[in-house]
C-alpha cells in the first residue's frame, strides 16, 4: 500500500515525505520545505477534491534552546 503523500509527491514532485515539514526550532523558518510546500500547493490547486488536514507538533526544549540562539545571535549581530 502506498501513502497518498508519496503518491502525492511522485505527482507534483513533492519528493519523499510530503508529510512532514520541519521549521527551524523556535523560530517559524521552514528547514528544506519548500519545494513540499509548492509541490502541496499546486496539488490542491490542481486537484480541489484533496483535503488537508493539520496537526502540529512542538518540542519545547528543542523550540526554547532555537529561541535563545535567536535571540543571542540578533544581540551580537553588527547594526548596519
Amino acid at each position: 500500500m502506498t501513502s497518498p503523500f508519496a503518491l502525492l509527491g511522485a505527482a507534483f514532485g513533492g519528493g519523499e515525505g510530503m508529510q512532514y515539514v520541519e521549521f527551524e526550532p523556535g523560530l517559524a523558518t521552514i528547514r528544506d520545505g519548500k519545494k513540499k510546500i509548492e509541490a502541496l500547493a499546486t496539488a490542491l490547486v490542481e486537484k480541489p477534491s484533496l483535503k488537508l488536514e493539520i496537526a502540529g507538533y512542538v518540542s519545547p526544549d528543542a523550540d526554547r534552546e532555537g529561541l535563545k540562539q535567536y535571540l543571542l545571535q540578533r544581540k551580537v549581530r553588527p547594526r548596519s
